[in-house]
């Protein structure tokens, strides 16, 4: 008995309704990478670079006639007092950039004849700072629209963990080399057992990069003889760290190793939470970490630290600290065998202004 198949198509599925929740959602998220996309733009940063390569140039030239401290100020630094007024618009734009006179990039020692060129041949250039800030907005920008989680579930949670084991390692290894004792305090390890660890880690180290060359495939040539290079490399080092005379670098060498070991070790820690977050596009993000918290750590400087010098003569004793960049009024009166000094600090010194006694020292 013969049947026949029906030729007539199907009738098409009706399409389920988007869910109206994620509508907007995804309508926000591209509005979003449409606006970071702009910041976001490897040209851009390439830009940054180049004019953060520019200011370093131009405030090492500036130091031949100026204090490396007012360089760092008036090339680098943003002054709050100075970026934020009381009217309006509120923020004055000029104390974000400086002024740069062409003068400075013919210094006497590189043009003998000395040329003179007129003051109004100047232009105004971003401040180090503001660089910076714009840096961050393109590395954030960047994360948002091209760099995307690559784990998922127990992987994610795991990276995650180990992330955070890594940046406690990180903040110790801070808080150790900025402690009371700072570098000459006591090491975890004697010098010689860190040296050791030294000659076992260039032999490990050796022959990862052996083995990485006789793997690598016959194709990429250029790779296998940079990585055979590398293990001629560290293999010369080991032999070197073994002939040495004296067994092992001096003690202010060795503090400096046991610091890069430390800091080694935190690398290591986050590269292993970062390849398991992030796979492929560990090293990139790891390396973005390590520039945006160099440049954290020159905003707190900029921010919160005091710069002092304690002047100590042979021989003698000193308990007091000076800063030789800034200023104060010191006034002196003698009653008998006894003398008053009254100190007012710089700040205080505005002029057509009465400044009462704020402090006396009996000497």
């Amino acid at each position: 008995m013969a049947t026949t198949l029906d030729s007539q198509p199907a009738a098409p599925t009706p399409k389920r309704p988007a869910d109206s929740a994620n509508v907007p959602h995804s309508q926000a998220w591209r509005t979003i990478r449409a606006v970071l996309a702009p910041v976001a733009s490897l040209k851009l940063t390439v830009v940054l670079f180049a004019m953060s390569i520019f200011i370093v140039l131009a405030g090492t030239l500036a130091q031949v006639n100026a204090d490396i401290w007012q360089v760092v100020d008036q090339y680098f630094r943003v002054s709050a007092a100075d970026l934020f007024v009381n009217g309006f618009p509120w923020i004055d734009p000029r104390a974000l950039f400086v002024k740069i006179e062409l003068q400075l990039f013919f210094p006497a020692s590189f043009f003998p004849s000395k040329p003179v060129l007129p003051s109004w041949m100047a232009f105004p250039f971003p401040k180090g700072w503001l660089i910076g800030a714009v840096m961050v907005l393109n590395l954030f920008a960047a994360h948002t629209v091209r760099f995307k989680v690559q784990a998922a579930g127990n992987r994610l949670w795991g990276g995650i963990g180990v992330l955070a084991l890594g940046a406690l390692v990180t903040t110790l290894v801070v808080l150790s080399g900025s402690n009371a004792d700072g570098f000459q305090g006591e090491a975890l390890l004697e010098w010689s057992t860190l040296w050791s660890l030294l000659q076992v880690g260039l032999l490990i180290l050796a022959a990862s990069a052996i083995y990485a060359a006789f793997s690598t495939e016959s194709g990429q040539s250029s790779a296998r003889w940079l990585l055979a290079g590398t293990a001629v490399a560290l293999i010369a080092a080991f032999v070197w760290t073994v002939m040495r005379a004296d067994s092992r670098l001096d003690d202010a060498y060795m503090r400096i190793l046991y610091q890069l070991v430390k800091g080694t070790l935190a690398g290591l820690v986050l590269l292993g939470g970062c390849i398991m977050v992030f796979k492929k596009r560990a090293g990139i993000v790891l390396i973005h970490a390590g520039v945006g918290l160099i440049m954290l750590s020159e905003l707190l400087v900029g921010v919160q630290a005091e710069e002092a010098q304690m002047r100590i003569e042979e021989g003698a004793s000193s308990n007091f600290v000076e800063d030789i960049r800034t200023y104060e009024l010191a006034l002196i009166s003698s009653e008998g065998d006894e003398e008053h000094h009254i100190v007012v600090p710089a700040n205080l010194l505005v002029k057509g202004q009465e400044v009462s006694e704020i402090g006396r020292a009996h000497v």
